[in-house]
């Protein structure tokens, strides 16, 4: 018993390792295909209950490794304590990880085969993006988001393909260990990795041939290394300078447009004629300046993008704003921390997806954590975007893993939609991510950088963009048909029993 319960024992620590190391910065996503298959061996013969605690275990001791860099945002971004932050942390990671355990054991619950588990595994991370407004973080399709054959398939499905794929993988080859015909799995298995990754390898080089004849364009990007702290008046005009110089050599370098990340400067343009003056004179003088300011209208506050050119100035609101850092979810409940909660304000959110535009191309701008909600930043790009260019203030995730997982994220948003997606960011990691995935530029964290970057304008439409999520609904509905069938055959094969009593 004790030597059964060492091996199980030495199997959990053992599937974690393997699952955590799949993530960014790691990214060793050939871990990713058996990550969850010492899980599996362990609740191979468990009950409903049993096969709920232990995933809920495993699950959270993964969200809690992924997740720590929450702690670091609600105190330096949020001004909460650091007892709240980590009460934040655990309560967000057990959420995550009974919601994961849930749909993990529906199976044992509905006595299903674990064939069943991609399905639902996959409506879960579809549920994670939608409920309380969601928090799809580091879902399980982003171990993939290096493997770049792979990671083609995320134009015809979205990253939740992605993860229907990767769970997927790991029931065969769980089947190739525990089943007996051994032969019949290990081909199965093998023609999915042949067949995914081959015809993944064909259509990026396709991919990549179209790009190859399209005109290219040159952006400057700019990361200042700064971080989120109390600027005097004199600091921010020397900043400003030191910004506006560096952004002036990109432009006589032949950048076509200026992007700095999000939060440049704690200056409101709009509120401030004369910071007004200095954005408006840079782009007559030179070339458009897309930046990231807060916006202050009336009693509201909006976490804004500006693009200043000659002609004026166009503005994009924030829509999915960051929970406990730029609003207080579940406010008037949160009576417990009623100090912390009052002296935290909200943003307000925007509500216009349109892009901006830019001597008429359109640019979608997505702030931050929107870069993670596949369904915000498909409405942009359906809407006309012809390049994706995302801004985010990650100094607050300081050294930890996050702001590569950040990283990871938006790549498959660049797949998915067949754009590619700019990245300035105050502090690391800013990048430049083809419509393959493929990052051509990635700067290093807390590294003041400026760059020219070049991309191209891409008006056609993905398979993603013209289908939509096509293969969530496809999931829900198998997943609505398992449990009426099923619950409908338990139904009868109990009625014998009770017509003998």
């Amino acid at each position: 018993m004790l030597k059964k319960s060492g091996k199980q024992l030495l199997l959990f620590f053992a599937g974690l390792v393997f699952f955590i190391s799949a993530f960014a910065p790691y990214d060793i996503f050939a871990a990713g295909f058996c990550g969850l298959i010492p899980l599996l061996l362990i609740v191979k013969e468990s009950n409903f209950i049993k096969t709920f605690v232990l995933s809920a275990l495993f699950f959270l001791l993964v969200n809690i490794w992924q997740l720590q860099f929450v702690v670091s945002v609600m105190v330096n971004y949020g001004s909460s304590s650091n007892f709240f932050a980590l009460l934040a942390l655990i309560f967000l990671s057990l959420f995550l990880a009974l919601l994961s355990a849930l749909f993990f054991s529906l199976p044992k619950l509905l006595r299903l085969g674990f064939w069943s588990l991609p399905f639902f595994f996959t409506l879960k991370e579809i549920w994670q993006e939608k409920i309380f407004s969601g928090f799809p973080w580091c879902l399980c399709g982003y171990t993939q988001s290096s493997n770049i054959w792979f990671l083609q398939w995320a134009e015809y499905g979205g990253i939740y393909f992605i993860t229907f794929l990767v769970v997927l993988a790991n029931i065969l080859l769980f089947y190739l260990l525990t089943s007996e015909k051994k032969r019949r799995w290990l081909l199965t298995a093998a023609l999915f990795f042949l067949f995914f990754h081959s015809f993944g390898y064909f259509i990026y080089h396709r991919t990549e041939q179209k790009l190859n004849r399209l005109q290219q364009h040159k952006a400057g990007v700019i990361q200042p290394a700064t971080v989120e702290r109390v600027f005097s008046p004199a600091e921010i005009l020397s900043e400003l300078q030191k910004l506006l110089q560096e952004s002036a050599e990109l432009a006589r370098a032949g950048a076509e447009l200026i992007v700095w990340p999000e939060y440049s400067l704690p200056v409101t343009p709009a509120q401030t004629p004369f910071y007004l003056s200095k954005f408006s004179e840079f782009a007559a003088k030179y070339v458009p300046l897309l930046a990231g300011f807060n916006d202050e209208q009336e009693d509201k506050i909006y976490n804004a993008a500006f693009l200043f050119s000659k002609n004026g100035q166009q503005v994009y609101y924030k829509q999915h704003l960051t929970p406990f850092g730029e609003y207080i979810p579940l406010r008037a409940y949160l009576f417990f921390a009623r100090r912390i909660v009052e002296a935290m304000a909200d943003f307000s959110a925007g509500t216009s997806s349109l892009p901006l535009d830019l001597n008429g191309h359109k640019l979608g701008v997505a702030i931050c954590y929107e870069i993670i909600f596949t369904n915000l930043v498909r409405k942009i790009v359906s809407n006309g975007a012809e390049v994706l260019i995302t801004i985010s203030n990650d100094s607050w995730f300081g050294r930890s893993q996050a702001p590569w997982q950040h990283l990871s994220m938006a790549v498959v948003r660049a797949v998915e939609n067949r754009r590619y997606l700019i990245r300035s960011t105050t502090s690391g990691i800013s990048a430049l991510v083809q419509p393959t995935g493929k990052v051509v530029y990635r700067s290093a964290l807390f590294a003041q950088e400026k760059r020219l970057l070049k991309f191209s304008y891409i008006q056609e439409k993905s398979f993603y963009l013209k289908a939509g999520h096509y293969f969530s609904e496809f999931c829900l509905f198998c997943c609505f048909l398992f449990t009426v069938f099923q619950a409908g055959r338990l139904k009868r094969k109990s009625l014998p029993e009770l017509t003998s009593r």
